[in-house]
């Protein structure tokens, strides 16, 4: 901006601007440079020290972003040849996918490629995202939901969630009810049928939100 165009500085004290930048740098040294997020600070207060809980949210939701889109971009560029006769690979199309996160929600393309017929096969095609990614939700942020909602009423503690971190909207009270329940049936099953059987959380009512 123009000195004219500026918004005008109180008198003895300074504007900074801020500018976050995420670096991927590959085995071969190559690097990629991501812009995270842009803010101002003008003169030192109680108010204007440091991120604000906002801005610690939406860079860290950034952040995630980006990184995840490294590491799939990264795993992708792995599968381009057969490993057997090293002939590329041929694509059929792509899916969506969503991933939650304990920092926001990721989305991306999941492409589905075909077989080399150089080797059998029970399918044609075959997802090489769906075998290192066959969840929806990170083991961190079910761990989570699960710890917190055995803690505190489910809806207390999803609102918590939303306050302080870019959890996704589809986190709720009776998405972190049915997560503690999986989780307690799941260790039933592991310690075996001589344990009493799990039981099955009660729904969400006045006692529970």
């Amino acid at each position: 901006n123009t000195p004219e165009s500026a918004d005008p500085v109180a008198p003895g004290t300074s504007r900074m601007k801020f500018r976050l930048q995420l670096v991927a740098v590959s085995d071969a040294g190559q690097e990629q440079v991501h812009e995270v997020s842009q803010f101002e600070r003008e003169g030192l207060a109680m108010e204007t020290l440091g991120l604000t809980l906002a801005e610690g949210k939406l860079i860290l939701k950034n952040v995630q972003e980006r990184v995840v889109q490294e590491q799939i971009s990264d795993c992708l560029a792995q599968q381009r040849r057969w490993p057997d006769c090293g002939q590329g690979r041929h694509g059929k199309g792509y899916h969506d996918v969503g991933i939650r996160t304990l920092f926001g929600k990721v989305e991306f393309q999941s492409p589905r490629l075909r077989h080399c017929p150089c080797q059998p096969h029970e399918e044609k095609t075959f997802s090489p995202l769906q075998k290192v990614l066959p969840e929806h939700v990170s083991p961190e942020l079910r761990y989570l939901e699960v710890k917190w909602g055995a803690l505190l009423a489910y809806q207390a503690g999803c609102d918590w969630w939303h306050e302080v971190l870019p959890v996704h909207e589809q986190l709720n009270a009776e998405t972190m009810r049915q997560h503690v329940f999986e989780v307690a049936e799941r260790l039933e099953q592991e310690l075996g049928e001589e344990r009493a059987p799990a039981v099955r959380p009660p729904q969400i009512g006045r006692a529970h939100v």
